[in-house]
């Protein structure tokens, strides 16, 4: 789908403010490649207040539509 409109006005994001992050040099592989692989888990949390501030549109029948407008064969010239 495509979302158009203030999305700005259509929610709110709230940032929790708790990151989680662990490092490995064992596992998940990282011991065969001689990695340290990270893993962050950051939160968020997003609350709608005005859902009337955008719309959604879709693709799938846009093939399917009969164009709305006149093809012209040739133009005069003067």
């Amino acid at each position: 789908p495509l979302y158009y409109g203030d999305l700005s006005q259509a929610v709110t994001l709230f940032d929790r403010e708790n990151m989680e992050l662990l490092s490995t040099n064992i596992g998940a592989g990282s011991f065969e490649k001689d990695q340290t692989k990270i893993r962050v888990i950051d939160r968020f949390d997003v609350e709608p207040t005005d859902t009337e501030t955008f719309v959604a549109g879709s693709f799938t029948a846009i093939a399917d539509q009969q164009a709305n407008f006149a093809a012209s064969s040739s133009s005069s010239a003067s």
